[in-house]
């Protein structure tokens, strides 16, 4: 809906220039999108996210230029007035991280699922069912697919077949059975809602059975017994085997997620026939491929192919996919028993909002089990609350793990370290994977926070040597950006009363450093203004302060003024 948006906004805009150009894609040049640029901030002014949502749209009409007939005929983001400049520094990214707390159960117990209760589920998928499949369509007639105006209909097909034969309609615990009924309609269980005094009336004549277990013995063993007693099916149970096919799925995903650092959209491309298994000369596996396509960063909407190397566990999770999905079905992320009122499922994954709803089900499918079968291995609260799994979370905690958990309690018995090797292996290929970035900004800012808990807990307080610099930030002298400095204790040591200077290598701290009692201010990192333009606008900027601090006063003190060099990134003293 943001893109549809956007669009309309910028195509608003092209139909009140008065200029011939501005009704076709293909003769736009840059200044028209310079000047649309322009226009952004006089109509989005404070609402630089929405702004940039609006830059990206218009980029999509370069982006989709294999599927339309009137499109750009080069990309926006080579305009050199295109982008806005920020003087604020990229943040830590804000996605939150699974804690540790959380990740070792969930991790444990998608693993169990692939290694331990998969061959039970894929053994219950394939028995043969006791009961009736569908019903025919009233008057002989073939049967058409339902719609939601057609529920009615087949549902008091089925329900007179039931009385006329005097046969019991299925059930759950002795009464109908919502999630049966519905199988046997071709609907969701939702839409018999409407509907239930129908049911309810056919039970009271019939009555309501539950349906046997599926006759299937149970292989996989935890504490040398049986997981589960049996596997029902068509039932609200903890392990019907509707229920436990998705469990699985939804683990088959965890695993990806977390042990290969894909995001959602390279895993729901994942296909048959993707694996692909390196042997040395005796014939031993040693290195697992998976290959599907790459999104983000390129120019194709189509996707580009890319290639990841995994680990054992991962190459195991597409084997047991490949078993799960019917035959027929190329996706390994297609949506599992989709009703066949929906012909197209098989070609499409399953959304990011069902993986997230699957991803929490599958919390509460732990717990339930831990309780009905009193194991302690169940999924922790986090401040009083389940915490709330997300697609995104997975990568983001693996490269905060890789950072600073290398071969920790959670990975090492699948070999952590070894996997961090093959992945970056993998990701060195893929273009504006952004992965690498991520695990080293996590080991920068994991360096910063190791020597500062040094400082502040009095052990090597004065730091030297061509390390010394990591001590106030990691990145340079970049202490205020990585939220490592402490300005306040800086100037404990200084008696009352006393003129304080503060040498620092960026001014940007200047309001900490009023607000801590310093008189004078020295600083570095003077990037922008040095070198200006006629009228003291300054070519680049790139500090987050004004540029005439000399009318900034603190709490009864004045600030000099601070230029700031042409460059970004050398100062032109």
């Amino acid at each position: 809906m943001a893109v549809h948006t956007e669009l309309i906004r910028f195509f608003r805009w092209l139909d009140a220039r008065p200029l011939a150009r501005c009704q076709r894609l293909d003769t736009l040049t840059g200044a028209d999108l310079n000047d649309y640029a322009r226009h952004l901030p006089v109509v989005l002014a404070g609402k630089s996210v929405t702004r940039s949502r609006a830059r990206a749209a218009v980029r999509r009409l370069w982006s989709w230029r294999t599927r339309l007939t009137d499109h750009l005929k080069f990309d926006p983001r080579s305009l050199e007035g295109w982008g806005e400049s920020h003087s604020a520094r990229r943040r830590e990214n804000s996605t939150d991280r699974i804690p540790e707390a959380v990740l070792g159960p969930i991790l444990a117990w998608a693993l169990r699922f692939v290694t331990v209760f998969a061959p039970d589920i894929l053994a219950a998928r394939v028995q043969p069912r006791s009961t009736p499949t569908g019903v025919p369509e009233p008057g002989g007639a073939p049967r058409r697919k339902p719609r939601s105006q057609n529920v009615y209909r087949y549902l008091q097909a089925l329900l007179d077949d039931h009385v006329r034969r005097g046969e019991p309609l299925p059930g759950w615990q002795g009464k109908p059975s919502k999630y049966q009924l519905a199988k046997l309609v071709d609907c969701s269980p939702k839409a018999l809602n409407a509907y239930w005094d129908a049911v309810t009336d056919a039970a009271e004549i019939v009555g309501a059975k539950d349906a046997p277990p599926l006759a299937c013995e149970i292989v996989g063993q935890l504490d040398g017994r049986p997981w589960t007693e049996t596997i029902t099916l068509g039932q609200p149970a903890l392990c019907d085997v509707g229920r436990l096919a998705r469990m699985l799925h939804t683990a088959c995903f965890i695993v990806i997620a977390y042990l290969s650092g894909m995001r959602d959209s390279e895993i729901k491309h994942l296909r048959r026939g993707s694996l692909r298994i390196e042997y040395d000369a005796e014939g031993h596996p040693y290195r697992w491929k998976v290959s599907s396509l790459a999104f983000k960063g390129e120019d194709d909407i189509e996707g580009v192919p890319a290639t990841w190397n995994v680990g054992e566990p991962v190459a195991q999770v597409i084997t047991v996919l490949e078993q799960l999905q019917p035959e027929g079905t190329d996706l390994l992320f297609a949506c599992l028993d989709a009703p066949d009122s929906n012909p197209h499922s098989e070609d499409q994954a399953v959304s990011n909002y069902v993986t997230n709803n699957h991803l929490n089900a599958f919390i509460t499918w732990i717990n339930r089990y831990c309780t009905q079968h009193s194991r302690l291995h169940s999924v922790p609260a986090v401040a009083g609350r389940s915490w709330h799994l997300k697609t995104s979370q997975f990568r983001r905690t693996l490269a905060w793990f890789i950072a600073r958990h290398p071969g920790g309690s959670i990975a090492g018995a699948i070999q952590y370290r070894h996997l961090n090797v093959q992945m970056f292996e993998g990701y060195a290929g893929t273009s504006d994977s952004g992965f690498r970035a991520e695990v080293e900004s996590e080991q920068v800012l994991a360096r910063g926070e190791q020597l500062l808990a040094m400082i502040d807990a009095q052990k090597h307080t004065h730091l030297a040597g061509p390390a010394a610099v990591l001590g106030i930030g990691g990145r340079g002298h970049d202490a205020h950006f990585f939220r490592v400095h402490n300005i306040e204790k800086a100037g404990d040591p200084i008696p009352e009363g006393e003129f304080a200077v503060l040498l620092s290598h960026t001014p940007e701290i200047y309001r900490q450093a009023a607000h801590a009692g310093f008189d004078l201010l020295l600083a570095g990192h003077t990037h922008g203004g040095q070198v200006c333009l006629p009228g003291g606008v300054p070519i680049t900027l790139d500090s987050n302060l004004p540029r005439r601090l000399g009318a900034e006063r603190g709490p009864g003190k004045e600030w000099p003024d601070i230029p700031r060099s042409v460059s970004g990134r050398r100062s032109s003293r």
